[in-house]
């Protein structure tokens, strides 16, 4: 997809729930976040290769004082690079091992996910809110370029996701052909105040 480095700088702090609710020194924070992100991602006018050297460039961003608000930044991040089975240090992968959302809707393809959220719950809602909006960004382009397909998500244990980046997943997931089924054991393990957001 043809993303910019802002889009990129987005993607990447609502994926992994950089981006707080709106509230008196939350979005200062974002705000910090989004900022060194940018810097990051638009370095030199070059965007990173791969994951490994975006890490590498916000560890050195977050060195500077003037960035010391940001440094939540680097806790966001860093998890995914020591993550099995996730393509972070770029070189060629073969293609057929690579969750590829264009070739999902193209193929009508279905893609099972198994996340250990009962051994790695942190690790969990890292990866899984990544694919949540990535498989959304996939249905916008598509519904842009007048292909729309509609998707079907099913998730177990809900509430190991319901962050409040998922939420803003959820508004959008209906303008872009996606319906959800949420599966989760009890309403008292979901955030509280989170289904008044739904």
């Amino acid at each position: 997809f043809p993303y910019t480095t802002l889009f990129r700088s987005e993607f990447f702090l609502n994926a992994f729930g950089g981006v707080y609710r709106a509230d008196y020194g939350a979005d200062f924070f974002t705000n910090e976040q989004s900022k060194v992100l940018y810097q990051v991602m638009f370095l030199k006018d070059k965007p990173p290769k791969n994951y490994a050297e975006l890490l590498e460039r916000t560890r050195t961003a977050l060195r500077d004082k003037d960035n010391k608000d940001a440094r939540g930044l680097w806790g966001l991040l860093q998890r995914l690079n020591y993550t099995a089975h996730v393509h972070t240090g770029g070189g060629d992968a073969n293609p057929e091992e690579l969750i590829d959302f264009r070739r999902f809707y193209a193929e009508s393809e279905i893609l099972y996910c198994h996340l250990t959220s009962r051994v790695s719950e942190p690790l969990c809602r890292d990866l899984g809110p990544l694919l949540l909006f990535s498989l959304e960004q996939a249905s916008q382009y598509l519904k842009r370029d007048n292909k729309r397909r509609q998707c079907y998500v099913i998730v177990d244990e809900f509430q190991r996701l319901a962050l409040d980046n998922v939420v803003s997943f959820l508004d959008d997931a209906r303008s872009g052909e996606i319906s959800l089924i949420l599966s989760h054991q009890t309403a008292a393990g979901l955030k509280p105040g989170l289904f008044s957001q739904i």
